[in-house]
């Protein structure tokens, strides 16, 4: 990973309407970076004193924006997410590749002010995305 991976540029992907898909194309390298504490810039920590890790995915909009997409490892999204390779048959995001992200509810969880959301994803490799330009 670049020293300058993590300086990803554009906008964060906000999930604002229920049922509304973004699709990207992955554009860049995925970096992994340590998540903050919400509101602060305090580093974030498990309970064991592991760094709470998230991975910043770059896409870019059929339109050309840049978006990024953040996905904390232990997040509803990132397992959708490893839902959705499993079932391209990819082991990995990669370069080139489309995601399309769907917040299709919440679930229950611990804060019931808060809940968590659940998001369904759907992955084209980017193999699969050169073939279908031919």
């Amino acid at each position: 990973m670049s020293f300058f991976a993590a300086a990803v540029s554009g906008s964060s992907v906000k999930f604002t309407e229920q049922g509304k898909e973004f699709v990207g194309q992955i554009s860049g390298p995925i970096s992994e970076v340590q998540e903050t504490q919400f509101g602060t810039t305090e580093p974030k920590f498990w309970a064991d004193s592991t760094p709470a890790m998230k991975a910043l995915v770059p896409l870019t909009t059929e339109a050309g924006d840049v978006q990024t997409l953040h996905v904390p490892k232990s997040s509803r999204l990132y397992k959708a997410i490893g839902a959705a390779l499993q079932a391209a048959g990819a082991g990995d995001l990669e370069q080139g590749g489309v995601l399309g992200v769907t917040w299709i509810g919440f679930a229950s969880g611990r804060n019931p002010s808060n809940p968590p959301r659940d998001f369904s994803v759907r992955y084209i490799t980017a193999a699969d995305v050169a073939a279908q330009a031919e």
